[in-house]
């Protein structure tokens, strides 16, 4: 069996957060547990896959063919993005992956004012720790109340407002 990713070492998406606390940190990776386990991990890319059982994976520069008898494919989720201009200036940032955690915890100051877009878990994760950073912290979402469709509408609600009882616009 063999993961392949174009990240530097596997690790818990959930713990990124982490790092805009304290971009000094590190994230628990796990590469050693993979190979305990019998599982070959690849920095790198599949660039394309032949259902007759061959990837071609392009690692550090190089192709290279690999043959597999079974073949899950996971992407994972995708930051929704916005329909508007501007995405690409300085200052605006996904948090998807690792690098991008670094990136907005090295650019973050106390005393700055962030946009948060979404109100679900990664979004008030991300906006509680721009909060102890001392960053002046706004969410903007589409509808009101936060984790719409995890909790129901009254708790939803609740939630906004202790988020804005700890200084967090909602």
């Amino acid at each position: 069996m063999a993961v392949v990713s174009d990240e530097e070492a596997p690790y818990k998406r959930a713990a990124l957060v982490k790092l805009l606390k304290n971009p000094k940190g590190k994230l628990e990776v796990f590469r050693d547990k993979l190979e305990q386990a019998g599982i070959r991990y690849f920095r790198g890319k599949a660039v394309e896959v032949d259902p007759s059982g061959e990837a071609l994976l392009e690692l550090n520069g190089e192709k290279r063919r690999v043959g597999f008898r079974k073949l899950v494919v996971a992407t994972g989720g995708k930051p929704g993005l916005l329909s508007i201009s501007g995405l690409n200036l300085k200052g605006v940032f996904t948090f998807r992956f690792r690098r991008d955690a670094l990136a907005l915890a090295w650019y973050v100051r106390p005393g700055m004012k962030a946009y948060v877009v979404g109100g679900g878990l990664i979004g008030l994760e991300v906006a509680e720790a721009l909060l102890k950073r001392g960053v002046k912290v706004h969410i903007v979402k589409r509808v009101p109340g936060v984790l719409v469709g995890i909790l129901e509408r009254d708790l939803s609600l609740m939630a906004a407002e202790m988020f804005e009882r700890r200084g967090i616009s909602v």
